[in-house]
């Protein structure tokens, strides 16, 4: 990159922090935001709090702890703005193609040590391609020509959680809303595209990953759900049709981005142990 591209690049990190920055509210909380989201893509190696904070923030670790940790955000309003970003600049372009906005639904695991965070357990692991003690999340990926985004996700919560005396003890520590009961993976991949199409968002096929995830989502009527094809060969709504290669280009490449969105975390619900959250 030339001295002008990496300019140009400051510059368009600045106006997309702004578009949010009044959803953090005080300036202190903006000014933290801003330097763990130019931590995440500035930062060479570790991309914790410590390691922000000294390199591209004001040196202080604790009051960076704090807003991740705590702060009062609302992560709807954020994910809010973040479907309306993408359906402003990325989709409209997508109705000059005959495959339109397409949403790529794939699960990604994040390894953790410990056994309080919310969902760890030892289950698959794909970006490790083995079982390992780690967190699980469901990831809805918008893909248009001009670009791709995160329209939602959630955290999957194992069957392991709810299973036990000490389960609801376990759920209430890792602050787990009393009410939410176990969903599979695909039951959230239904609830995401649902949610997505009720918004209005965008209309959007859905590519989703091979075996379990097609028999399990066909079961979720997603029928009235904007087009909603799914790969390979199956439509939601039982028509069955082949996507065109490009589908399968666009499904590759997001999937790529969930796996990366997934490595440097995902916003975390307001007191939860978790960086996904759960509904």
């Amino acid at each position: 990159m030339t001295p002008d591209d990496v300019r140009a690049a400051a510059e368009q990190l600045v106006e997309f922090h702004d578009r949010f920055a009044l959803l953090f509210g005080k300036a202190q909380a903006q000014d933290h935001a801003y330097t763990y989201l130019k931590g995440l893509m500035c930062c060479p190696e570790r991309k914790s709090i410590e390691p922000i904070a000294l390199c591209v923030g004001d040196g202080q670790v604790s009051g960076l702890q704090k807003f991740i940790a705590v702060a009062p955000w609302d992560y709807d309003d954020v994910q809010a703005e973040a479907q309306a970003l993408f359906t402003e600049r990325f989709a409209p372009a997508a109705k000059a193609s005959p495959i339109g906005v397409v949403g790529v639904v794939d699960e990604s695991g994040f390894a953790k040590k410990g056994i309080k965070s919310a969902g760890v357990a030892r289950q698959h692991n794909g970006r490790l391609g083995k079982e390992d003690n780690c967190q699980v999340g469901v990831f809805l990926i918008g893909v248009a020509p001009e670009g791709v985004a995160l329209l939602d996700h959630r955290l999957y919560l194992p069957q392991s959680w709810y299973e036990g005396e000490g389960a609801a003890g376990r759920r209430e520590a890792a602050h787990i809303p009393d009410d939410l009961a176990f969903r599979t993976k695909p039951e959230i991949a239904a609830t995401l595209i649902r949610n997505v199409a009720a918004l209005g968002v965008v209309a959007l096929a859905a590519a989703l990953p091979e075996g379990v995830w097609q028999r399990g989502i066909r079961h979720q009527r997603l029928d009235r759900c904007g087009r909603g094809a799914t790969r390979p060969g199956c439509r939601l709504g039982g028509e069955t049709a082949q996507p065109p290669p490009l589908a399968h280009r666009l499904a590759a490449r997001a999937s790529l981005i969930a796996s990366r969105i997934a490595e440097q975390g995902v916003p975390r619900a307001p007191g939860a142990r978790s960086r996904c959250p759960f509904a």
